[in-house]
């Protein structure tokens, strides 16, 4: 997004800016994240990777033995065909489209901004759509950043949220909660969910629970040899992914789905 276009949409003046990216962190709330990665080896080799998008998003589809089949995020940025302004939220290296303002705790590649989730720096309806993909299971308080996105969504906005469903736990930093699709609705205030649905399905699910099942059983409780496991047994089964291409789709899927989505709007 051009620059101008950026600075219009902030309430508030940025601590520093480093680059291109806005910073509105304070010096503690920096070193609380810079901490919450170092504590966990699997988040810096991440962070490590997350500099080069293109290459990490394709080691994703290689390594993962997940498979979206349902709304995604960019599939939702790109139907709703909107020429202002679109926030996403937490949105790592990944960039959604050109109208797309991208806020993060990191300075990742394709970042506009670093900001807390639940204490956004833009004024209150200043964004045609929010999008909060895979995200809200990483906050302490999603009630208070699912608030804060509906603040900054104009009234007659959209919403995309994708959460995790029946998955293991995969700290980002940090990993706190789950919701059913029912349940990821309740979160927005003031919002008419009007599509709800599977974006990772069953197979998505039982794989990646497998995969984490049979590090657990033959690492013999070395955290290590466990996570080194997880990996190779997610290579060994990613094949069978596939199979949610069809799966995914029969009714009752979003009873086991791996993780779902919901698209709501503001009143």
């Amino acid at each position: 997004m051009e620059r101008e276009r950026l600075l219009a949409l902030f309430s508030e003046t940025p601590s520093r800016k480093s680059g291109d990216v806005f910073d509105f962190l304070t010096p503690d709330e920096h070193e609380r994240a810079r901490m919450a990665v170092a504590s966990d080896r699997e988040n810096v080799l991440k962070n490590f990777f997350k500099k080069w998008p293109r290459f990490y998003e394709r080691l994703s589809l290689i390594v993962s033995p997940i498979i979206f089949t349902g709304l995604t995020a960019r599939a939702f940025v790109k139907r709703a065909a909107m020429e202002e302004a679109i926030l996403n939220i937490g949105s790592g290296p990944t960039n959604l489209g050109p109208n797309c303002v991208n806020v993060d705790l990191y300075p990742f590649p394709n970042v506009h901004a670093l900001a807390q989730a639940d204490r956004l720096p833009f004024k209150d309806g200043c964004f045609d759509a929010v999008v909060c993909d895979q995200m809200l299971e990483h906050v302490a308080d999603p009630f208070g950043v699912s608030r804060e996105l509906v603040r900054v969504l104009k009234p007659g906005g959209l919403v995309y949220a994708g959460v995790p469903f029946i998955f293991p736990l995969h700290p980002s930093p940090k990993d706190y909660a789950r919701w059913s699709a029912e349940g990821l609705g309740t979160l927005f205030p003031g919002c008419a969910v009007l599509e709800s649905g599977v974006s990772i399905g069953p197979t998505s699910a039982l794989l990646t629970v497998m995969a984490d099942w049979l590090a657990l059983v033959f690492s013999f409780g070395i955290p290590p040899l466990r996570t080194g496991l997880r990996y190779f047994f997610m290579l060994v089964l990613f094949p069978f992914k596939y199979l949610d291409i069809l799966i995914a789709r029969i009714p009752g899927a979003e009873v086991i789905a791996a993780a779902v989505y919901v698209v709501a709007k503001k009143s």
